[in-house]
């Protein structure tokens, strides 16, 4: 069976994603409906990613505003990663 993945990579961890590509209602329709879905569970885990990235930004925020008693700005910085995408040809 085809499948397609998706591997995405930055500085705190690598993680790959994977989905069969179904054949039953044609290629182009398979591979659109594995692709959508990827899509999702990408968007899911980036957003996962983000949200536990900014609680810990303000954990540490307000641990460095108490230690030197002053404001910081509100800036954020969000990791930086690249996601690469393949489709394999399964057998």
């Amino acid at each position: 069976m085809s499948s397609i993945t998706a591997s995405y990579t930055s500085t705190a961890e690598n993680r790959t994603f994977e989905q069969p590509i179904s054949t039953e209602n044609g290629t182009i329709d398979g591979l659109t409906a594995a692709i959508k879905s990827m899509q999702s569970d990408i968007n899911q885990y980036l957003t996962s990613r983000m949200a536990a990235n900014n609680e810990n930004m303000d954990t540490s925020k307000e641990e460095l505003e108490q230690e030197e008693g002053e404001e910081e700005d509100d800036e954020e910085e969000l990791p930086h990663g690249r996601c690469h995408a393949t489709v394999v040809n399964g057998v």
